[in-house]
């Protein structure tokens, strides 16, 4: 979520965001919800061997403008994935867990 007071533009991000799922993982899913449509969000999933990242991107996020991605996997349900990436004036990326 953008929880600052200037909007954030594609043109800001100086490293791509994005989630990497450790080798034991297999990503079955991602689906996402966006604050607002305008934001322009897409996910992107890009396989290596033996690893799957899911790249981030937008157009614009304005301040509370937000997204929420929900990750299905196969392996073990204690894993941790990373988070990454860097938008000038920014914080990174932040994870945030929540039980269904």
């Amino acid at each position: 979520m953008n929880d600052g007071r200037a909007p954030i533009r594609k043109a800001d991000v100086l490293k791509q965001c994005t989630i990497s799922l450790g080798e034991s993982l297999r990503l079955l899913d991602a689906r996402f919800t966006v604050t607002r449509d305008v934001c322009g969000f897409v996910m992107e999933f890009l396989a290596h061997v033996n690893k799957t990242d899911i790249a981030l991107g937008f157009d614009i996020m304005e301040p509370q403008d937000g997204v929420q991605i929900q990750i299905i996997y196969a392996g073990d349900p204690n894993a941790t994935f990373s988070v990454t990436g860097t938008c000038v004036g920014a914080d990174e990326p932040k994870r945030t867990d929540s039980s269904l």
